[in-house]
C-alpha cells in the first residue's frame, strides 16, 4: 500500500461505514473498527515522514452551524489522536472544521425546499483526508 492508493488530492473519505461516530459527539461508536480504518493510512505516513496530512472534519446541513463546526473539528481531533496513537508524528497531521460549510467534497443534503435528504447527509456526516500541499486544501491550510 502507497500514498497513492489513498488518492489524497482528492480526498480518501473516512464514513460512518468506517469511522462512526456516537450522535452529536466526537466519540467513536467502535474504536476497534475506527483502528482498523486508519491503520493502512497511519502505517503509510510513518514510512513517509515527508508527507503531511489535513483531516477536514465535516457533518450534515442540520443543527446550529456553530456546534456543527465545533463538532467537525473535534472528529477531527479524534481520528488524529487515533493516528498518533499507532505511531504517526503529531507534526504530520493538521486537523480543521468544516461543519456545514459548503465544499467541493460534500453533497447537498437539503432539496430543493428544504427538506433534510437523510441518505445524502450520511456522505457529509465524515473525516476527509488530504494532502496538506493539494491544491483543494490551500483553502482550508
Amino acid at each position: 500500500v502507497t500514498v497513492a492508493d489513498f488518492n489524497l488530492e482528492s480526498g480518501y473519505r473516512l464514513d460512518e461505514t468506517t469511522v462512526s461516530f456516537k450522535p452529536n459527539t466526537a466519540e467513536f461508536v467502535d474504536k476497534y473498527a475506527a483502528v482498523n480504518a486508519i491503520t493502512e493510512l497511519s502505517a503509510v505516513l510513518k514510512a513517509n515522514s515527508n508527507r503531511s496530512i489535513l483531516l477536514v472534519g465535516s457533518t450534515a446541513t442540520y443543527g446550529d452551524p456553530g456546534n456543527c463546526k465545533m463538532l467537525s473539528k473535534q472528529r477531527a481531533e479524534a481520528v488524529k489522536s487515533l493516528m498518533i496513537e499507532l505511531g504517526v508524528s503529531n507534526n504530520q497531521i493538521n486537523t480543521v472544521g468544516i461543519g456545514q460549510d459548503e465544499a467541493p467534497f460534500k453533497v447537498k443534503d437539503l432539496s430543493e425546499n428544504g427538506t433534510f435528504i437523510e441518505n445524502k447527509a450520511k456522505i457529509n456526516r465524515a473525516v476527509f483526508v488530504f494532502d496538506s500541499n493539494s491544491e483543494k486544501m490551500k483553502l482550508y491550510n
